[in-house]
């Protein structure tokens, strides 16, 4: 469990986590993938809504809200 995220939102995190990796693996089967540059594309800004929700929720607890 990551120590900054309370266990409610680790487990969003890894569930989201799963559901992405199933429709990766949904659309592979399909015949419909990306690029290598298109996946890392998409990777990045998922990577950067990931952190940009933790940033936010980090923030939140520090100030008690």
């Amino acid at each position: 469990m990551d120590p900054v995220l309370s266990e409610e939102e680790d487990i969003e995190v890894n569930d989201s986590l799963l559901r992405e990796l199933d429709k990766g693996i949904d659309d592979i089967e399909a015949g419909r993938y990306y690029s290598v540059e298109e996946a890392f594309d998409y990777i990045t800004r998922k990577r950067d809504e990931w952190r940009n929700a933790r940033v936010r929720s980090e923030s939140v607890a520090r100030s008690g809200g």
